[in-house]
């Protein structure tokens, strides 16, 4: 039996104790190394180098507007460079590398095989790319944006990798394929 005189003398103030228990929320972000080629495909087409005279002639094409010279009959024109993104969470440093060289992707005589690299027009994203003009690609990597200097924040975070070819009118007539690998870090 409780007496209400006895309730009257206790009071509630509704604040919590000294001993007030706490929870603690954790997590870890982990770094997201993601290269993307958007553009993956440079396709010059099908078509031969015309002999019109007495040298070896050469028919060049590249995806920097160059449209195919006099002796190219016909490839195509106005073909897009390569254009890589940086799709992760961090500036990266990234390096390039090809599978064959100019003698090994297109033969014949005095081929030529390049690239360049210069920030996309619309999401520029290498704050120094690497080479800024015409380079021989070989299957030795090389670094093409350089200090963790490839953005990866979205709408500036892509760069272009244009290509160029000399085919000599001697080259072998087949199909003939290139890789070019990229590889980022963010050391």
């Amino acid at each position: 039996m409780i007496s209400l005189t006895r309730l009257n003398s206790l009071h509630y103030t509704g604040m919590a104790s000294s001993n007030s228990p706490q929870g603690t929320a954790n997590l870890t972000i982990n770094s997201s190394l993601v290269l993307t080629f958007v553009v993956s495909n440079v396709d010059f087409g099908v078509g031969y180098t015309n002999d019109s005279g007495g040298t070896v002639e050469h028919c060049i094409i590249d995806t920097n507007g160059t449209n195919p010279s006099g002796d190219c009959v016909g490839f195509n024109s106005n073909v897009q460079p390569f254009e890589l993104r940086n799709d992760g969470n961090g500036n990266l440093t990234v390096s390039l590398v090809a599978d064959k060289n100019a003698s090994t992707f297109i033969t014949g005589t005095s081929p030529v095989f390049q690239y360049f690299v210069e920030n996309n027009a619309t999401a520029p994203g290498c704050a120094s790319p690497q080479p800024a003009s015409w380079s021989d690609a070989n299957t030795t990597s090389a670094t093409i944006c350089p200090s963790k200097g490839f953005n990866y924040a979205d709408g500036s975070d892509v760069m272009d990798i244009n290509v160029k070819v000399s085919i000599p009118q001697d080259a072998t007539p087949n199909s003939k394929t290139a890789t070019f690998t990229a590889s980022g870090s963010d050391v």
